[in-house]
């Protein structure tokens, strides 16, 4: 009878220890998406800092990530380590050839790897509460910045910190009156009306990055409509619709409506579709750049993306090959050329098929989240390369993560917890 019951015993210690609910995995998201935060207040409150401690914090958070991760393996995570050690390989290749030792370009990846990962030793409750603890902090984020943008200017001091902790000059801010970021304030009007406001960045300290937020938070919410209560589903509509109007992104309310389109149309969509979003986004850059007359130059969507489409035809074999340093700091505002220099036109198609198809859209949640992810980085990559800050990163990729696992989304777990909150 031991014998007997002893395998079965074993089994159900391996899956709990496989697939645990604890805390720590979104305590360590939320200390991805916010840490920058709190350094900006030491900076402003108590004592200036440098850039190597926010390199420090990254890298704990990230190594703490993978202590946990290698305490809870499993044996489908070796495929994304075969996948972070590919592009490692990679990096040490670019750095012989070209003599440039930077470990942020593998770091890119890596932060991917990590939350995709840490994401897998999760459950759909904790991701839900993730998601709403996030909501709260950027609502009051925003509530502060937009009552009193005096107090939020002090208590942050955002370009003191962005001046100390990441290199960039005051000329490169538009009002030197103001603390705020570099691209709180534009020349041209607001999109969205919003109190005649500046574009406001919550607790992300840049809009961009609350742009993009609000787009992982749209995809977020459609793929997971059915799965929470009356209560999150109204707390995650509030605060789309605030943040849209807050960050005044053209390009997250673009992402938007797409990702609202997809949702509603999904059983009609084909499998994988979404390898097909940066090829075609890329493509219908550059047409509409050459047909329609855009030109760079201009701070604004069209002027980004014929920006984009410019340096992306102008690339040579050595730019696509990963091995050349010469369009690296143009690079900056166009995010897929800034991937195909650092990780090579092949390491790009590597990594889109493999998030591609690492999620094999058995469920509807798999589906609209990943095409809504997918849709989010092409269009990204046009105007920036804000996708590889781990402020938005961790908590993209982590629900990335989870839907991964077999297990994460079961019927009789849904209808039990629909109406339960984030209690």
């Amino acid at each position: 009878m031991r014998s007997a019951a002893q395998p079965t015993h074993i089994q159900h210690h391996a899956t709990a220890h496989a697939e645990p609910s604890g805390l720590l995995p979104i305590c360590l998201v939320l200390m991805a998406a916010l840490f920058n935060a709190g350094l900006a207040i030491v900076n402003a409150r108590f004592k200036p800092l440098t850039g190597n401690v926010v390199i420090l914090c990254e890298v704990l958070i990230v190594a703490s990530a993978h202590v946990y991760i290698l305490r809870h393996f499993q044996s489908r995570m070796i495929h994304w380590y075969f996948l972070a050690l590919a592009f490692a390989v990679f990096a040490v290749l670019r750095i012989s050839e070209t003599g440039t030792v930077d470990a942020k370009y593998f770091r890119d990846i890596f932060v991917i790897v990590t939350f995709v990962l840490l994401g897998m030793t999760s459950n759909e409750r904790r991701v839900i509460q993730l998601m709403s603890v996030l909501q709260v902090a950027v609502i009051l984020g925003i509530v502060f910045e937009a009552a009193c943008v005096e107090c939020y200017g002090e208590f942050f001091a955002v370009k003191d910190f962005y001046v100390n902790t990441r290199g960039v000059s005051e000329s490169e801010f538009t009002n030197l009156a103001s603390d705020l970021y570099v691209s709180a304030t534009r020349p041209e009007a607001r999109f969205l009306p919003f109190f005649d406001l500046h574009r406001l960045s919550s607790i992300f300290l840049e809009p961009v990055s609350l742009g993009n937020f609000v787009i992982m938070t749209v995809a977020f919410t459609a793929a997971f409509w059915k799965r929470i209560g009356n209560g999150l589903k109204a707390l995650f509509v509030f605060s789309i619709i605030l943040m849209l109007f807050a960050c005044d992104g053209r390009l997250a309310i673009l992402a938007t409506a797409g990702i609202l389109a997809m949702s509603l149309g999904q059983r009609i969509l084909p499998r994988h579709m979404g390898l097909a979003f940066l090829p075609v986004v890329a493509g219908l850059a550059i047409y509409a750049t050459e047909s329609a007359g855009l030109r760079s130059g201009t701070d604004d969507l069209p002027g980004r993306i014929a920006y984009t489409a410019e340096l992306l035809t102008s690339m040579n074999f050595l730019d696509f090959a990963g091995l050349s340093d010469r369009l690296l700091e143009k690079s900056v505002d166009a995010g897929a050329v800034y991937l195909m220099i650092t990780q090579s036109f092949l390491g790009v198609v590597l990594l889109w098929v493999f998030v591609t198809m690492s999620a094999d859209e058995k469920t509807p949640e798999q589906k609209i989240y990943k095409n809504g992810l997918l849709l989010y980085l092409a269009l990204t990559m046009m105007v920036s390369y804000s996708f590889a800050s781990i402020k938005t990163a961790a908590p993209i990729w982590f629900v990335f993560g989870m839907l991964l696992s077999p297990a994460a989304l079961e019927p009789s777990q849904s209808s039990s917890r629909k109406g339960a909150g984030i209690a």
